[in-house]
């Protein structure tokens, strides 16, 4: 009898004395896109860049999980052949690196353009726009690199590799189909100006992998026809992406949704720019009286889980696998979560655990509907500017119909100083390593100068402060508009007040400050 084998990640291996075989990913939650919308993709921070050398050594893209680029063989949209193109993306301070590989035999060599060789295609856009990409007017308004591979091995950095044109890069130009004007790699030997790439690519298919230095995208700033965005991203930050093999095949991407082809109508994804993920071990025991396995990982606190599972791992990503035995949303219970169910007779079976942030647990709510049980007012400064809770002529609330504001059916006064407090919250249970969030919406009418509100944290038993969250909330907005701010960890493990403070200078009036729906969660 063969001795059944545990898979872990990181490729590490053990023997079990089952039959059947385990695989673990623990990834963050990936949110499945709804039809018509483009899949979530994650870049993954990176400590040690790639080596440019077309060899995916051990270790170098492990960090990230590959994406399937679909394609269609002039065929019609709703035709879905077994794709055969993958890529993966990891970053850092200085680059966006991609790792693109196919199992495509027949790679056409040439370097006639569209029509005569394979051609990688990219449309990256930093969405620093804040407009949705190929919505409304900006239809076109990204950046648009193309790679020739030809047989063999070519490179950007040999020029005996790359004896013909290899690569351009179309800046960013608004409404401008495949970006504004055309630079091409070869116009610089500097390396890290254009796109550094080393391809290989022949009878057993290809690799290739790109650095795109973020100072690459260098559009000029300052016109509405361009955009500019040179810097790297920060964690969490989004961008649009599309990867496409355009192939002398006849291959056609199938986000290209209309006839035109153009590559900003459908992105590929979403980039999500992520820190490193963390991938941990999943344990495996057997009772073999009860004939049962039981799986076991580390846990962590204000986390869920989803038990994963397949039997054939060609299926898709571990992330896609079906959720096995109802095992979905399960609650952390630290260190440590298991589950266990009985042997089926399959000769291998994979698993996956999927780790995801839990919904906060709110600590405090207040949206005033109840006439503001519990807060507390007062005034240091000048009479005529008091707190007041219930509804108002000048605003409706944000939601319900009561809020709390400075004089909620007129300006304020010169020379005022009002507090508005909230009732003692609990904060003794909320851990450190966990925190607490304070959010809430507001209107803020204001001079911007001499008139501004202070948002603290007291202690409730002596009113000390604990915290100073904002010390200068002042503007001029009539809409209301959500605030969020992080407790530091001199506020928690206590029970606290919070205190919304407002003061006024004696120049001009204003309507004010205007607060609904606070509500401190953890974390």
């Amino acid at each position: 009898m063969n001795t059944p084998r545990a898979k872990i990640l990181p490729l590490s291996r053990s023997s079990l004395c089952i039959a059947y075989a385990f695989l673990l990913a623990l990834t963050s939650v990936v949110t499945v896109p709804a039809q018509g919308e483009p899949p979530s993709i994650e870049a993954v921070f990176t400590s040690s860049k790639p080596i440019l050398d077309a060899r995916i050594d051990p270790g170098e893209w492990d960090s990230a999980e590959p994406s399937i680029i679909e394609h269609l063989l002039r065929a019609p949209e709703g035709s879905k052949p077994a794709p055969h193109y993958q890529f993966r993306l990891l970053w850092d301070a200085e680059a966006l690196y991609l790792l693109f590989e196919t199992n495509l035999t027949n790679w056409p060599g040439g370097t006639s353009g569209f029509g005569g060789n394979n051609n990688l295609n990219f449309y990256i856009d930093p969405d620093n726009d804040d407009e949705p990409n190929g919505n409304g007017g900006n239809m076109f308004d990204g950046y648009h690199p193309v790679i020739y591979p030809d047989i063999g091995k070519t490179s950007r950095f040999d020029r005996s590799f790359d004896p013909g044109f290899r690569s351009a890069f179309h800046e960013a130009s608004i409404n401008a189909n495949f970006g504004g004007s055309n630079w091409p790699a070869g116009s610089s030997q500097e390396e890290g100006v254009a796109i550094d790439y080393v391809s290989e690519v022949g009878a057993n298919g290809g690799v290739i992998e790109l650095c795109f230095p973020w100072a690459i995208f260098d559009s000029e700033a300052g016109t509405d026809m361009e955009i500019y965005h040179p810097d790297p991203p920060e964690v969490g930050d989004s961008w649009f992406l599309n990867v496409c093999m355009i192939s002398a095949l006849g291959d056609l991407p199938t986000w290209s949704w209309n006839t035109g082809q153009f590559f900003a109508e459908r992105p590929h994804g979403v980039i999500t720019f992520v820190a490193d993920p963390v991938r941990a071990p999943l344990f495996v025991s057997h009772d073999a009286v009860a004939d049962t396995v039981t799986l076991s990982w580390d846990s962590q606190p204000f986390k869920l889980y989803n038990l994963r599972s397949e039997t054939d791992p060609a299926v898709g990503l571990p992330v896609s696998w079906p959720i096995f035995g109802g095992h979905e949303n399960v609650v952390a219970t630290p260190p440590r979560n298991s589950v266990t169910f009985p042997l089926d007779g399959e000769p291998t079976r994979l698993f996956a655990v999927e780790e995801f942030p839990a919904p906060p647990e709110i600590i405090f709510s207040a949206d005033f509907e109840d006439g503001g049980t519990g807060w507390q007012t007062d005034s240091t400064g000048e009479a005529g500017t008091v707190w007041e809770i219930g509804t108002s002529t000048l605003y409706e609330a944000h939601g319900g119909l009561n809020f709390a504001g400075t004089n909620l059916n007129g300006e304020f006064e010169m020379d005022a100083n009002v507090v508005l407090r909230s009732p003692a919250i609990d904060l003794t249970q909320v851990p450190p390593e966990i925190g607490a969030t304070l959010q809430y919406h507001q209107i803020v009418d204001t001079d911007g100068i001499g008139d501004f509100g202070t948002v603290t944290i007291l202690d409730a038993t002596d009113d000390t402060i604990l915290a100073v969250l904002d010390d200068f909330v002042s503007d001029f907005d009539l809409s209301w508009k959500s605030e969020s701010y992080s407790l530091p960890v001199e506020a928690l493990g206590k029970t606290v007040v919070i205190e919304f403070r407002f003061q006024s200078d004696n120049i001009e009036t204003f309507t004010g400050w205007y607060i609904d729906e606070v509500e401190l969660t953890m974390p």
